[in-house]
């Protein structure tokens, strides 16, 4: 079961910075400190809201990529190669795939953020 889904903005290292700077400008956000061992990410976080939009600093070119947070990393893997996914890089702590259109790579990952362990279930109309 899919907990929480990030969208990550990526773009080159050398447009993090103004790129960050609009994304938050562009959606009304408050963009975190640089984290990560390159400083590499940020969080545009929304007021009154669960963050869901991030920021990533890559090597080259650009685009955009999920972050799935789900119970089971490993029958969320298994699933999406029998739909035909292809891993392009493991880790202990991720999965990273690539779907069968070869569309943005997914990255999934155990249950960890406060906002996926604590999110309540929606409410339906009766």
């Amino acid at each position: 079961m899919i907990r929480w889904t990030y969208a990550f903005i990526d773009r080159p290292a050398g447009l993090f910075t103004e790129a960050a700077s609009f994304w938050a400008r562009a959606t009304g956000t408050h963009l975190t400190a640089r984290r990560g061992a390159d400083a590499e990410f940020a969080t545009l976080l929304p007021i009154g809201a669960d963050p869901c939009l991030k920021v990533q600093a890559v090597g080259d070119g650009g685009g955009v990529h999920l972050d799935l947070a789900v119970e089971d990393p490993v029958a969320l893997t298994r699933r999406a190669h029998e739909l035909g996914a292809e891993t392009i890089a493991a880790t202990g702590t991720y999965t990273v795939l690539r779907s069968p259109a070869a569309w943005s790579s997914a990255r999934c990952r155990g249950t960890t953020s406060s906002a996926a362990r604590s999110r309540r279930p929606p409410r339906t109309a009766r």
